[in-house]
């Protein structure tokens, strides 16, 4: 059967396509031929013009684009997965390339195939490690502005299974007039039990704080509010104490799942 049309691209390595015929839409990514790292653009055609491409990406891969796939419900969402590690989510309504990167996935190695589950937004991504992971794809709401961050110290005894996040409030009497507002500590009871709590992280989309500790854990504790909650067994918590936790109802809680 003969070609009905082509498309032109400055490279002549091209590794990955996907099209949609009824947008009219077709992109491919370009194989990087080189040894290190070097440009491997994605271009998007209109198939009504295929003579020059309608959007360029540039520089958002630095080796060979291994998958392009189009999001099965928001078809101007492009993915592509590179050797270089990257799986990038572009909006291709956007002309330029730092509009049109709407979000990036550093899967840590070199990726051979990625797509989206249909019918979710959920990205797996094969690596050429032969691992597989799944990711989520970046809500509208995430691209919101943050809010500032709020100072707090994490202080705790792990002799006694016990981590708080205290706020401080900054004074008006000089540059070191702090104070800890220890009404509106938030407990995390039980913590990582005797061990050592080494780092944590709060994630203020999910209203989820993590934490790690030197018995191998990585723990997640979920804000109850007001109402005070009882620890789970993975807390490392007797009884008795999540009930000496449970009738202190003026602390903000947390709890682990």
């Amino acid at each position: 059967m003969p070609a009905t049309f082509g498309v032109s691209t400055p490279h002549k390595l091209i590794s990955a396509l996907v099209c949609d015929t009824e947008k009219n839409f077709i992109a491919a990514g370009i194989e990087n031929p080189e040894d290190g790292p070097n440009s491997s653009p994605v271009y998007i055609w209109d198939q009504r013009n295929p003579s020059v491409p309608l959007r360029s990406y540039i520089e958002s891969h630095t080796d060979t684009v291994t998958n392009l796939a189009l999001h099965p419900s928001h078809p101007t969402l492009l993915l592509s997965s590179s050797t270089d590690g990257l799986l990038n989510i572009f909006d291709s309504a956007q002309a330029d390339e730092d509009d049109a990167l709407y979000q990036v996935i550093n899967h840590g190695s070199a990726i051979a195939h990625a797509g989206f589950m249909y019918p979710s937004t959920d990205i797996y991504a094969i690596g050429t490690d032969e691992t597989v992971s799944f990711y989520a794809l970046q809500s509208q709401k995430e691209e919101d502005e943050e809010p500032a961050p709020k100072p707090c110290v994490v202080a705790g005894k792990h002799s006694e299974s016990d981590l708080n996040l205290i706020p401080i409030t900054k004074g008006s009497n000089g540059p070191l007039d702090y104070t800890f507002d220890l009404g509106n500590s938030i407990s995390l009871p039980g913590a990582h039990g005797e061990e050592i709590v080494r780092d944590l992280f709060t994630d203020i989309q999910t209203h989820t704080t993590y934490t790690c500790g030197e018995d191998g854990q990585v723990r997640a504790w979920k804000s109850a509010g007001e109402a005070s909650m009882e620890v789970d067994e993975a807390a490392g918590s007797s009884k008795k104490k999540r009930k000496e936790k449970k009738d202190k109802k003026e602390k903000e809680r947390y709890k682990p799942y």
